[in-house]
């Protein structure tokens, strides 16, 4: 596990008693009591520094901003494991970063890997299921039913290039493939749902095969809700930092981006009042999209990195 919150992510004595994230709690207290890890099991941590989102001394981030929590840098380290530290990376980097991925590769094979490099390969074949949100969260239970369409798309305009090149109807497994790509294209995923808005999800070209390219179809939020038009652009393999990294929509820093040291966000949303071509970047990946009408659907850019 990485970027897990062994240790808690705040310490209050006396409540929240059943919560799994309070250090105090009788559930992490029963499950840190005695042995932690066995003799002969090699345990591997991967922690940031001090980025991480729930590993907090403050509670700026779980609704309780400027007050102490109890919470610590180091809690995602086990006594008598393996602990890393990633300067610099947050909550989700602890899992996606090449620098993860090295750490996670000495720890399963016994050995650094050849390379951290993504190999592009010659045959791609996308896979995935598609879930939704219910009881505003999301779930991972198959939208039975829903249709997926895959358009190529212009990478300068998002326009569509000519008319669907896959369609399926999701079944019991929620699979919506599979879908032999090419690996020079950009893509337009559109997804249609009982009781959830048409969604438009834009990617960049994918270099390899992968099983788990999972379509979750989200809600608007906040001001996107009462734009004419909008899209969204999310990172699900980190946060967007406001004073590390450049995000930007058509070129202009994007708003609603929490200035704190620590990466927070995780999307952000670029509003309208006409449809439009929308090129949102992140440290120099760069994917076009559409904005469409808030009413009725959700579009969003999808960053792979």
């Amino acid at each position: 596990m990485t970027g897990c919150v062994y240790n808690g992510v705040f310490n209050f004595p006396g409540a929240a008693e059943g919560s799994e994230y309070n250090a105090s709690g009788k559930f992490l207290k029963m499950l840190n009591a005695g042995v932690i890890i066995p003799d002969g099991v090699e345990v591997t941590t991967i922690r940031s520094d001090k980025f991480d989102l729930y590993n907090q001394p403050m509670g700026d981030f779980i609704g309780m901003a400027g007050k102490p929590i109890g919470g610590k840098f180091t809690g995602p380290e086990l006594k008598g494991a393996n602990n890393n530290v990633l300067p610099g990376v947050d909550h989700r980097e602890t899992a996606f970063s090449p620098a993860a991925f090295e750490i996670m590769y000495q720890a399963l094979m016994g050995k650094k890997p050849a390379t951290t490099e993504i190999k592009p390969m010659e045959s791609i074949i996308l896979n995935g299921k598609v879930s939704g949100w219910k009881n505003a969260r999301p779930t991972n239970i198959p939208l039975v039913g829903a249709t997926v369409s895959v358009f190529k798309t212009d990478p300068a305009t998002g326009e569509r290039t000519g008319e669907a090149v896959h369609q399926q109807t999701v079944g019991e497994n929620g699979q919506w493939g599979p879908f032999k790509a090419n690996s020079d294209a950009f893509y337009e995923f559109v997804v249609k749902a009982e009781g959830l808005p048409m969604t438009h999800i834009y990617r960049s070209p994918f270099p390899r095969s992968s099983s788990f390219v999972n379509l979750r179809l989200y809600p608007l939020e906040g001001d996107a809700l009462k734009a004419k038009t909008s899209i969204g652009m999310m990172r699900p393999r980190g946060y967007y930092g406001a004073r590390q990294d450049k995000i930007q929509f058509n070129g202009k820093t994007a708003s609603g981006l929490i200035d704190n040291d620590v990466p927070a966000n995780w999307k952000v949303f670029s509003n309208s009042d006409n449809v439009a071509s929308v090129t949102g970047s992140f440290n120099g990946e760069k994917i076009t999209g559409r904005t469409w009408p808030a009413n009725g659907h959700a579009a969003w850019i999808e960053l792979t990195y």
